[in-house]
């Protein structure tokens, strides 16, 4: 039986992380804050954007970050990156 409908999900977008520490590795300016968005869709078409969800990632030991886990340089750092000039 094929499926006509269901949900899937996209990379939305991609931004570096500036002013930032890892706690884990102690490495300066290493994330890469990346947003992902599950939306609904029928025929494999996106119709309705359903959530979205930011998790940070350090390009040098790899530990992830969850957005309820920035600490708040990664918050100010997002939040800066996200505001357009």
């Amino acid at each position: 039986m094929i499926f006509l409908f269901g949900t899937g999900s996209k990379k939305i977008g991609q931004k570096q992380l500036s002013n930032t520490i890892c706690s884990y590795c102690q490495i300066k300016d290493s994330f890469v804050a990346t947003t992902f968005g599950t939306y609904a869709h029928f025929f494999w078409i996106p119709i309705v954007q359903i959530s979205k969800t930011t998790v940070a990632e350090c390009t040098h030991c790899k530990k992830t970050y969850a957005k309820k886990e920035f600490t708040e340089q990664m918050h100010k750092s997002f939040e800066k990156a996200n505001t357009p000039n």
